[in-house]
């Protein structure tokens, strides 16, 4: 599990894992990776750059058993 908020990696997550899903593109500022950068098991959105353990998570992706975050 990592927390990411940089620009470069929102642009690489929107670019990549999230290629598909352009409704969210822009309208977060941080994410937590849970699993391998290359086949995440879950993608966890943010609107806060530095969400706290109480912040509402904005949007959730989970990967399926066809290997995509749905």
């Amino acid at each position: 599990m990592k927390l990411l908020n940089n620009i470069e990696d929102i642009a690489w997550l929107e670019t990549t894992h999230l290629k598909n899903y352009k409704e969210v593109h822009g309208r977060f500022n941080s994410f937590v990776l849970f699993g391998n950068e290359d086949c995440p098991d879950r993608v966890e959105l943010y609107k806060r750059k530095e969400p706290t353990i109480n912040s509402k998570i904005f949007k959730a992706f989970v990967m399926n058993t066809d290997g995509d975050l749905i």
